[in-house]
């Protein structure tokens, strides 16, 4: 794809989930300057599916000596385009990448691991045994780009946990896949062979788009519902006669605000526990539903040992305030 318009706000990015292929001349830490980008040649349309719900497409080219078939997925009431890529990879030396372009400048966040985090690479100093590539950063799960108008959040569910910010063409990269060639004379002898990356790879990545900034879309939340999306699952047994199925709508866990994500819900003996983290970097006050009256709760460290935190209980409901960022782990009965 060349571009595509987000009609919501009408910013227009170049090349979206585009795969391009850097060689690059072998060196330390395989970080040596790149000396060709491959682009697909002759790609071609193979298949296309129009929906209310969804559109997807297949393409397939070849990317210098490697042959992709990427297949999209297009989602316009969620503003979201899921990407299936199938490489099948010739090795070499080099680094596969995912690509988008923006409209204009913008702010890069992206989130590690219980918190967000500002990425200016004008301030990193790259400098250093492994600063070797100007304009990589890392990166947990996505990073998403946002002049306070317009916004699109880049989630890489496969690859590698590092991007990188080409200024001249105002596109940033993904690393999908790192290929090494074959080496007999350094201490890479002794491992793996998958190094060399041969062979069909699979990766899948999202571009969700939005208005305003990170914290305005909730982009922790929405990232979150696209890389683990709800499964329908289809039991193979007889219907259950009407008295004993489910109803229509029901909920298991309820948590607002919805800045408050959680990350862990599991039963340990005779209590439930409960984790949860604040995603926005700012102060709330909690409120947890379960499914069942609550006759206790409490904060807990990982270890289960009691903490101080207040916690207050109604019927089924559990209140508590949480700092910016903070994690709180609950033993509920």
């Amino acid at each position: 794809m060349e571009s595509i318009v987000d009609k919501q706000g009408g910013a227009r990015y170049n090349l979206p989930g585009a795969v391009i292929f850097n060689e690059t001349e072998d060196g330390q830490y395989h970080y040596g300057p790149v000396i060709k980008t491959y682009r697909w040649t002759d790609a071609k349309l193979k298949s296309l599916m129009r929906g209310p719900l969804r559109s997807s497409f297949t393409l397939e080219g070849a990317l210098g000596p490697h042959q992709v078939v990427l297949t999209g997925h297009l989602f316009p009431h969620t503003r979201r385009v899921l990407f299936e890529t199938q490489i099948n990879s010739a090795g070499g030396s080099g680094h596969f990448m995912a690509t988008v372009g923006f409209p204009g400048a913008g702010r890069f966040v992206t989130d590690t691991h219980f918190c967000v985090e500002d990425r200016d690479v004008s301030k990193i100093s790259y400098t250093g045994e492994e600063r070797r590539r100007k304009n990589v950063f890392y990166g947990g799960h996505w990073v998403d780009h946002s002049d306070g108008v317009n916004g699109v959040t880049l989630i890489g569910s496969t690859g590698e946990k590092g991007y990188q910010l080409f200024p001249e063409e105002n596109v940033l990269g993904h690393f999908l896949l790192m290929v090494i060639p074959p080496d007999t004379t350094t201490w890479e002898r002794y491992v793996t062979k998958d190094r060399e990356g041969l062979g069909l790879q699979y990766f899948n990545y999202q571009l969700v788009f939005h208005s305003g900034d990170w914290k305005a879309a909730n982009v922790v939340r929405h990232a979150l519902e696209a890389q683990h999306p709800i499964l329908p699952v289809f039991p193979n047994n007889p219907r259950l006669p009407r008295e004993r199925t489910l109803p229509e709508e029901k909920s298991f866990l309820a948590l607002s605000p919805a800045t408050v994500q959680c990350s862990a819900f599991y039963r340990d003996r005779g209590r439930h526990l409960v984790r949860v983290y604040e995603s926005a970097g700012s102060s709330t006050n909690v409120s947890l539903e379960l499914p069942f009256q609550v006759s206790a709760a409490k904060e807990v460290d990982f270890n289960g040992n009691p903490l101080q935190k207040p916690v207050a209980v109604t019927g089924k409901t559990v209140r508590f305030d949480i700092n910016p960022w903070e994690i709180v782990t609950l033993s509920v009965s």
